[in-house]
């Protein structure tokens, strides 16, 4: 008994420890960019990822599209899991299209704050 108590403690501490896993993997990222872009460059490159893979996310949301968590990978991007198949060609595009109009409205708004 108390061996499978101890079992069902592991796992009930995995599974919480995997709420905080996108953080950890961004924290990850920002580590890995940093020593190319300094901390600053790199907070700022991994938080406009977020904002690229924060559209997708929205977009699949408001479908219904059962989106999984924001997925980090240094120095490749990172990416949202599509649970659910879009039933249209239409539906498709929008989540498809949806991270780049989302990062392209963050990188022009941080343009524009460097300008000024």
């Amino acid at each position: 008994l108390l061996l499978m108590l101890s079992k069902w403690k592991t796992v009930f501490a995995v599974a919480q420890m995997a709420k905080f896993a996108p953080a950890a993997q961004a924290g990850v990222s920002v580590i890995a960019y940093a020593a190319l872009l300094g901390w600053q460059g790199a907070v700022g490159f991994v938080l406009l990822i977020f904002c690229h893979e924060s559209g997708h996310y929205l977009a699949m949301k408001a479908y219904g599209l059962n989106p999984g968590p924001i997925t980090f990978v240094p120095f490749l991007g990172a990416a949202v899991q599509m649970r659910r198949h879009p039933s249209t060609a239409y539906m498709e595009a929008v989540c498809a299209l949806a991270g780049p109009v989302l990062g392209g409205l963050t990188a022009v708004a941080v343009l524009g704050h460097g300008i000024t």
